[in-house]
């Protein structure tokens, strides 16, 4: 997953929540958009110097195949104290005879 045009916003309109990881992770991956069922999401956050890595997991999708979805966001942290995207890696928990049952890249069926 890429982020087109992420880093240009935070430097050109200077948004708020781009001095949380936390935030910064759920506006690049649009947390507060409707989804298909009640999901619930947590979030989990680890801050090193000049690194956030935020962990995003999303359950209760109502979906009949994904029983969760997990997204490993990476960000810096600049000079001026805004976190920007570095990279992502997006897994997927597969339910019971749907495919894999931890988190991993593969599609479920």
């Amino acid at each position: 997953m890429t982020a087109p045009g992420f880093n240009e916003l935070i430097d050109t309109a200077d948004p708020g929540w781009a001095k949380s990881p936390e935030t910064a992770a759920a506006e690049l991956l649009d947390l507060d958009r409707p989804f298909d069922g009640p999901i619930e999401i947590y979030l989990h956050q680890e801050t090193k110097r000049d690194e956030a890595v935020v962990t995003v997991t999303l359950t209760r999708l109502g979906d009949d195949s994904i029983q969760a979805m997990r997204y490993r966001v990476v960000f810096a942290r600049g000079d001026d104290g805004r976190y920007r995207f570095v990279s992502v890696v997006y897994t997927t928990r597969c339910h019971s005879g749907r495919g894999h049952r931890s988190f991993k890249t593969g599609p479920c069926s």
